[in-house]
């Protein structure tokens, strides 16, 4: 019998959050199917992109993607889709 493992991405779309986006990090990298974990932060004008990339570090399962101007979540979202490599 083979066993088939599914790999799962969270998308993080985040604006000024830096008060916020440790938490969620930590909380999508600590769920038991280790899913890899996509910052998109739709540019922040506070310190969200540096809590970000402190919280991920060198985890191989975390980026961050920073748009140069804000979009809206819906793009954050969509750019996040497009590079995840997960179904």
């Amino acid at each position: 019998m083979q066993i088939v493992t599914h790999s799962v991405t969270v998308i993080i779309a985040a604006y000024n959050s830096d008060s916020t986006i440790e938490r969620a990090i930590r909380s999508a990298l600590n769920q038991s199917c280790e899913p890899n974990v996509i910052v998109v932060d739709d540019a922040s004008s506070d310190q969200t992109v540096k809590v970000a990339r402190a919280v991920i570090g060198d985890n191989q399962r975390g980026k961050v993607i920073l748009q140069d101007h804000n979009q809206g979540p819906s793009a954050a979202r969509n750019r996040g889709l497009a590079a995840a490599q997960t179904d």
